[in-house]
């Protein structure tokens, strides 16, 4: 088990993936999609793939980035609280269909709701508060978003213990 950042970014993305792989799309044009998993970046291949080849518009959607935003530690009190991390998920949908912001608030729905079903995750990951998520008012159809925020506890390292003989 690794109760690292990195561990922490790898385990939540195992469970947005778990989420994920159970939603199917309801417009007819994405019905058949998978959700692609990034973590903590876009690789530039992709997205020069996307870029140079205009009939492929959107073929990385719909995917989500599980990200990692910031990380705080309270070291002033007699016992160190766990550091916090705050992970954002952007979710992203990409569909011709004029009802397709439907799709990207299932999706998101499902994964909020996964994902407070497990608010300990990897035995040392704990979720500390609600899913905060936003909608932008003006999607720019047709590329659909959501961002998601969670905060997650991370072990803190702990001094070597004394031994008295």
């Amino acid at each position: 088990m690794n109760l690292s950042l990195v561990g922490l970014i790898k385990a939540l993305s195992d469970e947005v993936r778990e989420a994920a792989s159970i939603y199917k799309f309801s417009s007819e044009l994405e019905s058949d999609k998978q959700v692609t998993v990034y973590e903590q970046e876009i690789p530039d291949t992709v997205l020069d793939d996307e870029r140079e080849d205009d009939e492929e518009k959107g073929s990385y959607y719909p995917l989500v980035l599980v990200a990692l935003q910031s990380v705080g530690d309270d070291l002033e009190t007699a016992d160190p609280a766990p550091s916090v991390a705050i992970i954002g998920l952007t979710i992203g949908t990409y569909s011709e269909d004029k009802d397709a912001w439907i799709d990207l608030m299932n999706l998101t729905e499902t994964i909020r709701k996964h994902i407070l079903t497990k608010n300990i995750i990897a035995d040392g990951f704990r979720l500390v508060s609600n899913a905060d998520i936003n909608f932008i008012e003006r999607q720019p159809h047709p590329y659909h978003f959501s961002y998601m925020t969670l905060k997650y506890t991370v072990p803190q390292p702990q001094p070597p213990q004394i031994e008295w003989s």
